[in-house]
């Protein structure tokens, strides 16, 4: 018994030994990185198998470091359907980030890149098909984006993207091809930058 006691506490000095001679702590931001935080509205545009244009809004709030590059969480849904009459409706909804990068943020208009990584869900609005139907798909979007600083605290951006839905859910005509398609977004941010 006296043995392990001995063992633990000499295990225990050496822990504390090791932390306390280690002056600064790894970290993925710096002392001097700036981390500012941000959140808006926005309203895409959606040309689902780039035929039938669709709109939603969403929202989301987010972190820029440095001033340059962005984590953007987001949310939103959006119809999907072949055409206003089709009996078939279905609602995809949306929950992710966009993560990229600002060129030039300090000028008056500038211009913002990036990726839009969502998990999506499509599901039937059961009005007309009482099936429950689920489709679970995983949407990239490479974007581009113009920006213009309004105010200091105030930002606009307009531009394009392009979804790509990956995964194998079916059913009838909604699969990852007819979702993928060129969409159009423009939104205001507000924050510190």
């Amino acid at each position: 018994m006296k043995k392990r006691i001995l063992l633990i506490t000499f295990v225990a000095g050496c822990l504390v030994q090791s932390y306390s001679q280690s002056s600064s702590r790894n970290s993925v931001l710096k002392d001097g990185d700036k981390v500012t935080f941000f959140t808006g509205p926005f309203s895409r545009t959606n040309w689902m198998n780039n035929l039938s244009a669709k709109s939603n809004f969403g929202g989301g709030a987010g972190l820029y470091f440095n001033h340059k590059y962005y984590v953007y969480i987001q949310t939103t849904s959006c119809p999907v359907e072949k055409s206003s009459d089709d009996l078939d409706k279905f609602v995809m909804n949306m929950i992710g980030a966009s993560v990229g990068y600002c060129i030039n943020p300090l000028k008056k208009v500038h211009f913002v890149t990036g990726t839009q990584i969502y998990k999506s869900t499509v599901i039937n609005k059961k009005d007309i098909n009482p099936v429950h139907v689920e489709l679970n798909y995983l949407m990239l979007s490479p974007e581009v984006y113009v920006e213009v600083n309004l105010l200091s605290y105030v930002r606009l951006y307009a531009g394009p993207s392009y979804s790509f839905a990956i995964g194998n859910d079916t059913y009838n005509w909604v699969n990852h091809n007819y979702l993928s398609g060129f969409s159009f977004n423009i939104g205001l941010l507000v924050g510190r930058f």
